[in-house]
């Protein structure tokens, strides 16, 4: 089968084919037959080179041929082994139509070891099949193969690099060293020589000082020598230049022992003249709110020239435009100037917490000459947050009205803290308001200097003493720069009321009303036990006062009097019981009452229902208005009232007559109770609804049954 050109060029091994020439370059034979040979090419290869052997041929140009290429061991010399030190190959080569080239490569194996010279062979033959009947190809028998030498790299001499960098020095001379190698034997001295060549701008005796023939000696055992050469300073800005340093066996330019891919280094010479160009700094850090960050550049040594840099500003965490303002800044030194300045603009987003962010700063030449330390040709620079984030804390912030009677409020500042500035601050009631149970502000403003993390300060809370929840809450806000409330640095205070509250306690739900309490009791009961709660703060000592007023019922002669009386509560006590005693009269009257408030409370508040209505319940019948009366009876009354009538004016008179020695003493007003006044002005009981005024007044003075 034959093997196309793209068979060929898919090989392992580097294997390519290479076409050279659109025609040939030969007198065709006839237009079928071709004649076809192997190139004659230098004949020596470097161990781990390619070795290439050109394949040509001649007339046939517009039909395919094909011949047989094979490597081998050369038998009648110092065989290389077949797979080892080359290529195996062994395979077709196809002419196509109009082809007259092709370039196959050979492998050269690096196997590590000394060893003297190799050589193997390229032969070619014809094919064992035929592709076409017409086509016929001829081998050229005096160009049917060729011999190639494998030249050990491990024992050669060269440099140990190709290229060589050095900086001309302002001023003064400089050298650069270049080193040659050798393998092998190292037993015995070997001279080598050394010449330069003038290649590409750099020139002899202004750039560099030549050399010609220079003899440099391996000394036995040694496997590496250097060399010195001179670069010399012109002063002069200009191009960077490149010479050429190689070596030769001897002084005729042989190569004997040379290894010809090592033979010559290139001397690379960097002008200074116009000098070398440095960040002054490889970090720097900036605060954000700076607005103008600025980084020196430094031109040290030679300052010859006008040099135009380019400042590249390249994103790390920081971003643009959001964090800096420029991508490019071109920097311009003249003549003589030594230093210059790059501005960038830095964006101040204080209202944005985000940390450090950096980006980085690269510098490089744009004009044509003066050269960049690469030390020290970028920087990095730290964006410095600034925004100072404040959030509020407490020890406690939970707090008992009266006790420390304030709560101790400490402001956090997070972030940058290397400015001065200030927050702002406002309360906002909750269940607790600033008008009985704090003391709040609508906006209050702290100032927190340079370096300042935190500050402390204090709300008075008011030990009021009226009835209110046990606990009761308000907020302290952080506000923004625009004065708005920032939800998320709130802080909420937490009231606990340590009052006690006092108030009567009813038998049941239908013994209150309208704020008053009622206790019902029977005249010859001796006493009615009245009961009193403590709510809220029960932990301490507690008191209240009871006093006693009367209603219908009189003091002394229809109960006991309180006047004052202490209700004490011992710690954790909640609940109270006292007695009032009730007289037993004989006397035949309605039901009577009396009033109890409670007063004076010690450690708590008197809270509704503070007053209680005590009802005393006749035992000793009631007095009735009489029914219908006959005409007799009418008549026996009226002359029966006649007569008491002369009867009550002589007593009358008499009674006149003592009243004016001694006053009768009163009996009090009634006190007024709650509820509406009648037109009468006469105070309304709250248990007496619905009755005329008539009927009321006979009930107030005891006369109308209830």
């Amino acid at each position: 089968m034959a093997v196309s050109t793209q068979d060929v060029t898919e090989r392992d091994g580097g294997v390519e084919i290479i076409i050279i020439g659109d025609s040939s370059p030969y007198s065709p034979l006839n237009a079928w037959v071709a004649l076809i040979w192997i190139v004659q090419t230098p004949d020596q290869v470097i161990e781990g080179d390619i070795f290439r052997a050109t394949v040509m041929r001649e007339g046939g140009d517009g039909f395919q041929h094909e011949v047989h290429l094979n490597t081998s061991s050369d038998d009648d010399a110092d065989g290389a082994t077949t797979g080892v030190d080359f290529e195996v190959l062994s395979m077709l080569v196809v002419f196509s139509t109009n082809e007259y080239s092709k370039v196959i490569p050979v492998q050269i194996y690096q196997d590590g070891e000394i060893e003297d010279l190799e050589r193997f062979r390229i032969s070619i033959s014809e094919p064992n099949e035929v592709i076409d009947s017409e086509p016929n190809e001829v081998i050229d028998l005096t160009r049917d193969s060729i011999i190639v030498d494998i030249l050990d790299d491990d024992s050669l001499i060269g440099f140990d690099q190709i290229l060589y960098e050095v900086t001309e020095t302002t001023g003064s001379d400089t050298d650069v060293q270049v080193s040659l190698t050798r393998g092998g034997d190292l037993s015995n001295p070997v001279t080598v020589y050394l010449s330069t060549v003038e290649i590409n701008g750099a020139q002899a005796g202004s750039d560099f000082s030549p050399l010609v023939n220079m003899p440099v000696t391996f000394q036995a055992n040694a496997a590496t020598v250097s060399q010195d050469i001179t670069i010399e300073a012109d002063g002069t800005p200009e191009f960077d230049e490149i010479f050429q340093v190689i070596v030769r066996s001897d002084t005729s330019g042989g190569l004997d022992d040379i290894d010809p891919n090592r033979s010559a280094a290139n001397i690379s010479v960097s002008d200074d003249d116009s000098g070398s160009f440095r960040f002054d700094d490889t970090a720097y850090s900036v605060d954000e709110g700076v607005g103008i960050f600025n980084a020196r550049i430094l031109r040290p040594g030679a300052t010859a020239g006008y040099v135009t840099l380019l400042v590249t500003i390249s994103p790390a965490t920081a971003t643009y435009p959001e964090d800096y303002r420029q991508e490019e800044v071109l920097v311009e030194f003249a003549p003589g100037q030594d230093e210059a300045t790059v501005s960038i603009v830095i964006v101040a987003d204080n209202d944005i917490q985000e940390g450090d962010e950096t980006f980085v700063m690269s510098l490089t030449v744009q004009s044509q000459f003066g050269t960049v330390d690469p030390d020290y040709d970028e920087a990095t620079v730290t964006i410095l947050d600034s925004t100072s984030v404040f959030s509020l804390s407490t020890n406690s912030p939970t707090v008992v009205e009266s006790d420390p009677g304030y709560v101790e409020i400490t402001i956090r500042r997070s972030g940058s803290t290397n400015t001065d500035t200030f927050v702002s601050l406002r309360t906002v009631d909750g269940t607790a308001t600033h008008s009985g149970d704090f003391q709040g502000f609508n906006i209050k403003t702290f100032s927190f200097p340079s370096g300042t993390a935190e500050l402390t300060f204090r709300i008075p809370i008011d030990d009021n003493d009226f009835e209110e929840d046990e606990e009761e809450t308000f907020s302290v806000y952080v506000l923004s720069e625009g004065g708005q409330v920032i939800q998320d640095s709130r802080l909420i205070i937490t009231i606990i009321d340590d009052d006690g509250y006092f108030f009567f306690v009813p038998t049941s739900n239908e013994d209150r009303e309208d704020g008053i309490v009622t206790y019902r009791t029977s005249e010859d009961s001796g006493t009615v036990s009245i009961k009193v709660q403590r709510t809220g703060n029960a932990n301490g000592y507690g008191s209240v006062r009871a006093t006693t007023t009367d209603y219908s019922a009189e003091a002394d002669d229809d109960y006991q009097p309180l006047n004052g009386r202490v209700i004490s509560f011992r710690p954790a006590i909640t609940t109270a019981e006292f007695n009032v005693d009730i007289v037993n009269d004989d006397n035949p009257e309605n039901d009577e009452s009396f009033f109890i408030e409670l007063s004076l409370a010690q450690n708590g508040v008197v809270i509704e229902p503070r007053k209680a209505l005590v009802i005393i319940e006749s035992n000793d019948g009631r007095i009735r208005r009489a029914g219908p009366l006959s005409g007799t009876a009418i008549i026996g009354i009226a002359v029966g009232v006649g007569g008491l009538a002369i009867i009550a004016l002589i007593a009358g008179i008499a009674c006149f007559l003592l009243l004016r020695r001694a006053p009768v003493p009163r009996k009090p007003p009634l006190p007024r109770g709650p509820g509406p006044v009648p037109q009468y002005g006469i105070p309304l009981d709250p248990r007496i609804t619905g009755i005329n005024p008539y009927q009321y007044q006979q009930r107030v003075a005891g006369y109308y049954p209830y």
